[in-house]
């Protein structure tokens, strides 16, 4: 019988042990996870990304289809940078670093440029529906 996966919610005060119980989840989520799906854990901090990948590491082998970052993160990974380009709302000197957009040098007015390319980026109807 196939196990299906469902979304979970951690909310508790600190040092409550979130992040013991958020391991654990990961762990037996991994272990039913198909390759050709992503278990995402979206954090509020990159620090909080560090501890639970730090905690992870030190009791499995990380599968590439999991996903521990913000919510900047998971948009930089799984929305600008691969629909930016193909819907040609970036252009393709586009470098994404981390949480900055940077665009070609020669731009008379980048900060112009970037907001044009987020702005619009954001209205595009056709960009996939995350749940």
């Amino acid at each position: 019988m196939k196990r299906k996966l469902s979304n979970s919610l951690i909310i508790a005060a600190a040092g409550s042990g979130k992040t013991t119980e958020l391991i654990k989840q990961i762990i037996q989520k991994a272990n039913i996870l198909p390759n050709d799906k992503y278990l995402v854990v979206i954090t509020y901090t990159n620090s909080a990304t560090n501890e639970i990948l730090e905690r992870l590491q030190k009791k499995v082998s990380v599968q590439p289809n999991i996903f521990v970052g913000t919510i900047h993160s998971f948009l930089i990974k799984f929305l600008i940078k691969p629909y930016g380009k193909v819907l040609g709302l970036v252009p393709n000197e586009l470098i994404i670093t981390d949480y900055e957009i940077k665009v070609n040098k020669s731009s008379k007015n980048k900060f112009v440029e970037k907001n044009m390319i987020v702005s619009t980026f954001l209205r595009k109807e056709s960009l996939p529906t995350i749940i």
